[in-house]
């Protein structure tokens, strides 16, 4: 802070010296912010705009000003009066169009729009930000702001709900390779918290998307996009009211009971989630979807007997929906009964002759648990596209270190499956001589396999 107020000084001297110059403006807006005083950095950069106005840094420092100010409102009127103003002054383009022209103005101006759509998911506006990010302007291949932009799409479409995480994984894989500070409980949420004794966290990376079949009143439809749109925008509490509301006028609405168990496991209240999928299980046997919401939440509470009884129920009611076999297995495999959970992925590959990646999946971790390194290897693989998949390079990477003959692959392997966005345990981390303090992201120079 010493080094602050001494550059503080020099610039205040400048400013009697050279008062028309606008970098000065901006370097004492920059270090007013560093200072945590944002309403007189909030003038220097008005400033700084006056005398530069197509320099987008004293927008984004402006914003950032209003924001400190708690100004959230006044800070995206902020961005958006300097997205126009350098759109049309300094790059001559359409307003809210995508575009791939390399400028460094319009590299300056990415940011401005992903600021703006961050400050749209902080106020709750998720829909909103999605849009910004998706109209934002390009300035050809900048790594890094594509792994920002993934980031933020990721967290806006974790907020749109389960049916939507199975892109909010694909976003965050691609945001890990330049986003390192990526918060460990989305990772959990997606199920890309990796243990090879836990295989709970494989069932969390299976999304049941399926629309419902139970049908509802026109009424009850318009209640349900009213809570849908509050839960979009992350306000959990008053979604949950809203599909309270609708069950107790429309009993038959099983939307909103799997809407509302959503909203108490985000909410953390797990064992409130699971009555709610026991009662709707109860009131609608045949929705599949229930039955597998319900399996997954009895697994992931450790409930083991009763998650392997309601799999076996799916497998009942549709012996052709391999996820039915998928759950039982993981749910003897939590338990320890790693020859009975093959037993279940064997039954799945004669019923089922398509290859179904997950199925493929877990027979080589099962291979692995058991022993069988080769054939864990064989199996892995053999996945298509395995090499984006996080769970099978983390298993690969296993396999590898188990044989003990090729070090550097299983150390690549593992470098890939962080590269693919997963968070790998502490104990692996010590297995392969590596302090969790000292790599908590990363282990190593990245080895392509």
């Amino acid at each position: 802070r010493n080094d602050l107020s001494r550059a503080f000084n020099v610039l205040q001297m400048a400013e009697r010296k050279f008062s028309k110059n606008p970098l000065l403006y901006l370097g004492l807006g920059q270090l007013h912010t560093l200072l945590g005083y944002p309403r007189k950095a909030l003038g220097y950069y008005d400033e700084q705009i006056k005398q530069f106005p197509n320099d987008p840094e004293g927008f984004l420092g402006g914003s950032m000003s209003l924001c400190d100010l708690g100004s959230n409102e006044e800070a995206i009127a902020y961005l958006e009066k300097g997205k126009k103003l350098l759109t049309e002054l300094e790059l001559g383009l359409k307003p809210n169009t995508r575009h791939s022209v390399t400028s460094y103005k319009l590299r300056e101006l990415e940011y401005l729009y992903v600021y703006e759509a961050m400050l749209f998911y902080n106020a709750n506006q998720t829909q909103k930000s999605l849009q910004i990010l998706r109209s934002t302007p390009r300035a050809g291949e900048d790594k890094e702001m594509e792994g920002l932009i993934a980031y933020c799409r990721a967290l806006c479409y974790l907020a749109k709900g389960e049916d939507y995480y199975g892109k909010a994984g694909k976003y965050l894989q691609k945001a890990s390779k330049t986003v390192t500070s990526i918060d460990p409980n989305i990772l959990k949420r997606l199920g890309l918290l990796l243990d090879p004794r836990d295989f709970k966290n494989l069932a969390l990376h299976e999304n049941y998307t399926e629309a419902l079949n139970c049908s509802s009143g026109k009424k009850s439809k318009i209640e349900t996009q009213e809570a849908d749109i509050e839960f979009e925008n992350r306000r959990s509490d008053d979604a949950a009211k809203l599909y309270s509301a609708i069950i107790r006028s429309d009993s038959m609405n099983c939307y909103a009971y799997v809407k509302l168990a959503e909203c108490y496991r985000l909410r953390e209240m797990h064992a409130e989630a699971k009555e709610l999928y026991q009662s709707a299980h109860r009131k609608f046997p045949l929705e599949k979807k229930i039955s597998l919401l319900l399996a997954r939440q009895l697994l992931q509470l450790d409930r083991l007997d009763a998650s392997l009884e309601i799999f076996e129920e799916v497998i009942r009611l549709d012996p052709s929906d391999y996820r039915g076999y998928y759950g039982a297995s993981l749910a003897l495999a939590q338990k320890g009964e790693k020859r009975e959970a093959m037993e279940y992925i064997v039954t799945c590959k004669k019923k089922i002759h398509m290859p179904v990646n997950e199925i493929v999946l877990l027979e080589g971790a099962l291979y692995y648990q058991l022993g069988f390194i080769q054939f864990a290897i064989s199996s892995l693989e053999s996945i298509p596209h395995f090499r984006k998949d996080p769970f099978a390079l983390y298993y690969l990477s296993l396999s590898y270190h188990s044989m003990g003959t090729n070090q550097d692959k299983a150390i690549a392997y593992l470098n890939n499956a962080i590269d693919a966005g997963a968070m790998i345990d502490p104990a692996t981390q010590v297995k392969f001589g590596l302090d969790p303090k000292v790599h908590p992201n990363y282990f190593g120079e990245i080895i392509r396999p």
